[in-house]
């Protein structure tokens, strides 16, 4: 059985046997006028190869939406690859493909980065979460520039919307707990003083003397109250 070297957009490629010829026939990655040339220097087109594409017909006719697997993409106006659905994964992981990149097949079916099955279901939720966070709190974008920047990293729109109600349901939960403890510590400030005060008072109504009035813990514990309250109220 001979052995080929086979040549692509990228050049040279090989030496393959003849049953991995027919595996990248049935991927599309070799096509009938795919330049072959044998160990010996003999050289030709893959279609010249009897039997080679009896069970690959189908790859001249696949969509990006359907069953090929491997892909040129579009990145700044240039073709780069061919790329298996996994390594694709990995770039949509690094926000280089998004949904709307340019993708081909290596059969030459045009269309988008969204048409391809299951490339957008395995993004790991946890780092869309604390990237949507890390904008939310860290550097204090707003919800729709959130929406728009997970958008632009690969996920589709509807579920960038539930991300970020989300993580905001989740900070007014904090707030709210937050203003609560903010009231109770409040509280305790205040009536810590006022409890304070009422003693040094009635102390210094018996013996005559002076007595201290609290008024910094007063305050203070009244100022921290009214601000959870706002902050619980306003969650």
């Amino acid at each position: 059985m001979p052995n080929f070297y086979y040549t692509d957009a990228n050049g040279q490629r090989g030496l393959i046997n003849e049953v991995q010829l027919k595996a990248l026939a049935v991927q599309g990655i070799i096509t009938p006028n795919t330049p072959l040339e044998t160990e010996a220097g003999h050289k030709g087109k893959a279609g010249q190869l009897k039997g080679l594409f009896a069970t690959a017909p189908v790859t001249q006719t696949v969509p990006p939406n359907t069953t090929a697997q491997y892909f040129y993409v579009d990145e700044n106006g240039q073709k780069q690859g061919l790329f298996n659905v996994q390594q694709l994964k990995e770039l949509v992981a690094q926000g280089v493909i998004t949904h709307y990149t340019p993708m081909e097949t290596a059969t030459g079916q045009k269309g988008l980065a969204e048409q391809i099955p299951d490339l957008f279901n395995q993004i790991n939720i946890d780092k869309i979460y604390a990237f949507a966070t890390s904008l939310m709190i860290n550097e204090k974008q707003s919800a729709t520039k959130t929406v728009d920047a997970l958008v632009a990293h690969g996920v589709n729109a509807e579920d960038a919307l539930v991300v970020v109600a989300n993580i905001e349901q989740q900070l007014r939960t904090a707030k709210k707990s937050n203003g609560g403890k903010h009231m109770l510590y409040g509280a305790l400030w205040c009536i810590g003083g006022t409890i304070f005060t009422a003693i040094s008072y009635s102390a210094a109504s018996e013996s005559g003397g002076t007595f201290v009035l609290a008024w910094g813990a007063i305050l203070f514990g009244g100022i921290q109250f009214l601000y959870g309250l706002f902050e619980y109220f306003t969650n």
